[in-house]
């Protein structure tokens, strides 16, 4: 009996597949060809986990038909009592249809509760130890009622090489993930993640989503991943991703099968690429967590994959475009705009089952609950079919204590369903709420000109306003220029930073500036310059 050192993300694979034949590549794999399908396929798919795997899998023709891969990884923990198998941590299913165009991939949590033929029911994690590939094969196909065409299996080191092979992947982290058991230390930012890290990202799961919060870290980065390197420049990296498939995959598909199938992924599009997650609810049975699959749901889903439908019922892409705030004072409302894309198969309406935007709040600190129940955000049309997209108003309010807040961003069909409670992602954004500003009559002693870039010429009149409300001395205005997307500054030099810092509080959506070189000049002899970006056109005051 062998001891399998598979344990997580295996679904680089796919990145790999799709690297190989970009920009028309082929002409690596013309160097040696024989040579080199004859030792890829000895090591990678003649092993003696594939020969059991290879059992229960269905043979298709190519190139025309969609084929079927279970993609999996697997767990060797010391709290095991299986000294032989460890337990799939990762599985999922991924479907390519070459005549449509189009890829789905489905994540399976791995406690699924689920019938494994022969055993009682169990999380779908322990029909590989209890009948290796073959009997997990058997378990997915009945899961979900299709048949299984080919099997993968990648190990974790395999995925960090392929990290720093690539040279990085930039990964935006949307709420704090601190998480010492998966060395995961990442505040909200933007990182450019090498290969331990991405594995950290893609392995906690310590937010408040658990391990759907995992499942959708690792969809986002496999996107973000083929966003940014599937392109011409990975050409002159194909020998060491090549190198990478080959040390570190078993699967039953031999080269040219890969080959094959991969140039017809090269045609399709990265967003006829949909990722979605196995509809599930979790309950708990004798002290254990499960994941019970809702096989309605399922049906349903698989019938539209087949159809070459969107996969999910409810689903939903968010964009703010810079509208939410990073700075907001206790006791506020302020109308943001989210522009949100039906990404689901089932229309919106203002009618009957009405939806709407809405939000949760917690704590970024603690993780404690604020508000569940935000204001809404309706719908500015009757109907808001499958594929389309609707920009939405919505109110934020905010507590009467200072805090630094995550606002999660949620569609809601009222009555019925939170799109979260469906495994939908929300969209995430952290606000610092402070106490607001007081008039007091040392402001006078900061001059400030107001310099427009904003486009709207009422801008210099509120910010006036506002500067004289908070005792500030107006020193006057001038103009910034036509130039588009300017971001609001407060520019100052080194011996009025603690003064900038303190108009931030009038201005807190601006970033401050020090401008060491000198480049700015006040016009009107002012010690500080609020220039008004385009994110303060339409200011109120």
């Amino acid at each position: 009996m062998r001891i399998k050192k598979i344990k997580y993300l295996n679904w680089y694979i796919i990145f790999i597949i799709l690297a190989i034949i970009i920009g028309g590549v082929v002409f690596y794999f013309v160097y040696r060809w024989n040579k080199t399908t004859a030792e890829f396929n000895a090591k990678v798919s003649g092993t003696t986990s594939i020969k059991s795997a290879k059992e229960a899998l269905a043979e298709t023709e190519l190139p025309t038909d969609p084929i079927n891969v279970l993609v999996v990884g697997n767990d060797i923990r010391e709290e095991l009592n299986d000294s032989s198998y460890g337990r799939t941590d990762t599985i999922m299913f991924l479907r390519i249809d070459p005549m449509q165009k189009k890829a789905y991939l489905i994540s399976i949590p791995r406690d699924t509760f689920v019938k494994i033929p022969g055993h009682e029911r169990d999380k779908i994690n322990a029909a590989y130890a209890w009948g290796e590939e073959k009997l997990l094969i058997e378990s997915a196909n009945e899961l979900l009622d299709t048949t299984i065409n080919h099997y993968i299996e990648v190990d974790f080191e395999g995925f960090k090489k392929l990290i720093d092979a690539l040279g990085g992947v930039d990964i935006t982290v949307d709420e704090p993930l601190i998480d010492p058991k998966a060395n995961a230390d990442f505040p909200v930012g933007t990182y450019h993640m090498n290969g331990d890290q991405a594995l950290s990202y893609v392995r906690t799961r310590v937010t408040i989503t658990a391990d759907y919060g995992r499942i959708k870290r690792q969809q986002n980065f496999l996107k973000e991943m083929i966003k940014q390197h599937l392109n011409i420049a990975t050409i002159n990296k194909i020998p060491d991703l090549f190198k990478l498939l080959q040390e570190n995959t078993q699967t039953d598909l031999d080269l040219n099968t890969i080959v094959k199938y991969a140039m017809l992924i090269k045609e399709m599009n990265p967003e006829s690429i949909q990722m979605v997650t196995l509809p599930t609810h979790s309950e708990i049975m004798d002290n254990i967590w499960y994941e019970v699959p809702d096989y309605d749901a399922i049906v349903v889903m698989m019938e539209n994959i087949m159809e070459g439908r969107p996969a999910e019922r409810y689903n939903a892409e968010y964009n703010d475009n810079g509208s939410v705030p990073k700075i907001m004072f206790t006791n506020q409302k302020k109308t943001v705009q989210l522009t949100v894309k039906n990404t689901g198969h089932t229309g919106w309406t203002t009618y009957g089952k009405v939806t709407n935007l809405s939000y949760h709040i917690y704590d970024y600190i603690t993780g404690k609950l604020i508000n569940y129940d935000g204001p809404r955000g309706p719908l500015p049309q009757r109907d808001v079919e499958s594929g389309e997209s609707v920009t939405i108003d919505i109110d934020i309010t905010t507590p009467s204590s200072p805090g630094t807040l995550i606002y999660y961003f949620d569609m809601v069909i009222e009555g019925y369903l939170w799109f979260s409670d469906a495994r939908v992602s929300t969209y995430n954004k952290v606000i610092e709420i402070r106490n607001p500003p007081e008039y007091s009559e040392d402001n006078k002693q900061t001059k400030v000109e107001v310099k427009n870039g904003s486009g709207d010429e009422n801008a210099v009149d509120v910010a006036s306003r506002m500067l004289s409300s908070y005792g500030y001395t107006f020193a006057g205005s001038s103009e910034a220029g036509t130039q588009s997307n300017i971001k609001s500054m407060i520019i100052y030099k080194n011996e009025f930073e603690e003064a900038a810092k303190k108009l931030q509080l009038v201005f807190p959506d601006a970033i401050l500036f020090l401008d060491a070189q000198n480049s700015f000049k006040s016009k009107k002899g002012a010690d500080i310059i609020f220039l008004a970006g385009t994110d303060f056109k339409n200011k109120t005051w």
